[in-house]
């Protein structure tokens, strides 16, 4: 069985296009890889999670915050995820 197959666009092509149909389709938000790289870029630093390491070592009630909620326990840092 012999078939053709288009040939593939460069890789910057192809990911405009998965891009394109991923927010045409409302898989992700208009905008959402463009702030998701930003936020990647400007503010997540391997630094951030010593802080919270460093604090439930000295401090048992945010420990027991971190063990329980982490994301309620790394917004008293200011850290925020891409849920919010």
């Amino acid at each position: 069985m012999d078939h053709k197959h288009a040939p593939a666009g460069s890789a910057a092509e192809r990911t405009f296009a998965l891009k394109h149909a991923l927010t045409e389709k409302g898989v992700i938000p208009d905008g959402y890889i463009e702030h998701f790289t930003e936020v990647m870029e400007t503010d997540f630093d391997p630094a951030n999670g010593a802080r919270v390491v460093a604090r439930a070592w000295v401090d048992p009630a945010y420990r027991e915050l971190l063990l329980r909620d982490g994301t309620a326990a790394c917004e008293q840092f200011g850290y925020t995820g891409v849920q919010g």
